[in-house]
């Protein structure tokens, strides 16, 4: 436990090799330490070595099959290489914690990023099953359904839905108005793009939709 917490300590403070010769001190006294696997997974993927990231969480997951953390992990660096791997790797997250809305949110986004949309929005749906008020899953709902499926009443109503979870964010106003500018209900728009001003004065895609609904573009 004590040669753990300085372990933590050095990846904290990036004092990475010594990190590492506590955690394989770790595993010499017991080589089936999975989370020692897992500390020396993140000590690889913040230096850069994805490789034997992937090979030490693999061996953490092995070790103990039920490790959320390193499949989550393993799920984030696939996802980067856009590997189908990733999905195995969150499913078994979501299996090990069935509401784990991060699990699900993860598997959503790499959906999402990888243009297979009704699997995202299936995703997302499922997640808000376990947190109905979870802002990102109905904005990104709304922005697929806006953006590559043009169905712009049905975005309406998940921007709706993300701005009652939280009205702070302009990106739902902003995505709204789109969808009711698309839709010629240009006041409705406006009173969007306006409320985007609000929150973020500094918004020139707000700015710009307004100037060219009232014909002051170019």
């Amino acid at each position: 436990a004590a040669r753990e917490r300085l372990a933590q300590l050095y990846i904290y403070t990036r004092q990475y090799q010594l990190a590492l010769y506590q955690l394989d001190t770790m595993l010499v006294q017991n080589q089936n330490n999975a989370q020692a696997y897992f500390m020396k997974g993140m000590v690889f993927k913040e230096t850069g070595d994805t490789g034997k990231a992937v090979s030490s969480m693999q061996t953490a997951v092995e070790q103990d099959p039920d490790y959320y953390n390193a499949y989550i992990q393993l799920g984030m660096i696939h996802a980067a290489k856009h590997s189908k791997l990733a999905v195995d790797y969150y499913l078994n997250a979501i299996k090990v914690q069935p509401n784990s809305v991060e699990a699900m949110y993860n598997l959503g986004k790499f959906y999402q990023d990888e243009n297979q949309y009704p699997l995202a929005i299936e995703t997302y749906t499922t997640l808000l099953k376990a947190d109905a008020r979870y802002y990102n899953a109905y904005y990104n709902i709304g922005a697929i359904q806006l953006e590559k499926l043009n169905q712009y009443e049905a975005a309406i109503k998940n921007f709706n839905l993300a701005i009652e979870s939280n009205n702070r964010d302009p990106r739902a106003f902003f995505g709204r108005g789109l969808c009711y500018e698309r839709l010629k209900d240009n006041n409705h728009a406006i009173e969007d793009y306006r409320q985007v001003l609000l929150l973020d004065p500094e918004s020139q895609n707000a700015r710009e939709a307004i100037d060219r609904i009232l014909g002051k573009g170019k």
